[in-house]
């Protein structure tokens, strides 16, 4: 399996992963989109950090989607790593 999440950030990471799983979407593909280098995007992949409010709302907007959107997906991922890790 994938490495483990353990950053502070896991929840948004785990958004953005999903957003990208359901988009087809690269780290160079989010890169070219917002204009940051690929390894901020490593970054808030791996839960170290994540995106300023102004680059996620531009990055959400290219996909019909909104702060709400990006809210439900990480309170839904938080609760899916919880559960997982209480089955360990």
């Amino acid at each position: 399996m994938g490495h483990k999440l353990e950053g502070e950030y896991y929840e948004s990471a785990m958004a953005l992963r999903a957003l990208q799983l359901a988009r087809g979407l690269t780290q160079h593909d989010i890169h070219r989109i917002l204009g940051v280098a690929t390894s901020k995007v490593g970054e808030w992949e791996r839960g170290e950090s994540e995106p300023e409010q102004l680059m996620l709302i531009r990055l959400l907007s290219q996909f019909g989607l909104d702060l709400d959107d990006w809210e439900t997906a990480r309170v839904c991922a938080g609760t899916l790593i919880e559960t997982l890790r209480e089955d360990e």
